[in-house]
């Protein structure tokens, strides 16, 4: 019996597939690790508290920009108070969300790159040098962001790294932007979409010859 080869089509998808599985796997295996120990030390109870979520942000030019002072303005009344043990569900789904738009890139530069070296250091540098970049040079600097926030936040490095300002809203003030939780979904699934479309495009033009 004649057997059909596999796609190049399918073969992307069922890498993206399996990388997908991996890293929700790996994520939701570690929130449930942190929540048993720390419920065992603190107990459990704690999870039914009230946490603040969903924080709007205005740009207000009237307010000093500095270093250490944003002219994102807080609306009054924007806050939603929800149990803990909802927002850490929350929280997880959007780094899971999040994650896989990072291994979207990643991907996509294994697609491009032919020597696997290259491309484990090529995504090495890529995705830890912008993390490293982001901490040192952006987070908490004010100055910075306003310049540059308006650019920073299509990138899904950011909200990996700070994935809690999402769910309180404080990403507005550090990204000098007004965000929510639908427009970083929106940005991490363009870039899905975009890395899977290229990634499959490229890998069934490749001559493998």
């Amino acid at each position: 019996m004649i057997t059909r080869p596999i796609s190049r089509k399918k073969i992307i998808i069922s890498k993206f597939i399996v990388a997908i599985i991996l890293s929700a796997g790996t994520i939701i295996i570690s929130t449930i690790t942190f929540i048993l120990e720390s419920g065992i030390h603190l107990g459990f109870s704690d999870y039914r508290l009230p946490f603040d979520v969903g924080a709007k942000y205005v740009l207000d030019k009237s307010l000093p920009l500095t270093s250490l002072t944003s002219q994102m303005k807080y609306v009054p009344g924007s806050r939603t108070m929800i149990p803990l043990w909802s927002s850490i569900i929350i929280l997880v789904l959007i780094t899971i969300i999040v994650s896989i738009a990072i291994v979207s890139i990643i991907i996509f530069i294994s697609t491009v790159c032919k020597n696997s070296l290259i491309s484990a250091l090529t995504n090495f540098i890529l995705i830890c040098g912008t993390a490293i970049w982001y901490v040192l040079g952006f987070a908490g600097r004010y100055l910075v962001s306003a310049k540059y926030g308006i650019l920073v936040k299509f990138f899904p490095i950011p909200y990996i790294i700070d994935d809690i300002q999402i769910l309180t809203g404080a990403i507005s003030q550090q990204l000098t932007s007004n965000i929510n939780i639908l427009f970083v979904l929106m940005v991490c699934f363009g870039w899905i979409l975009i890395m899977l479309f290229l990634s499959t495009y490229i890998f069934g033009k490749r001559d493998f010859d």
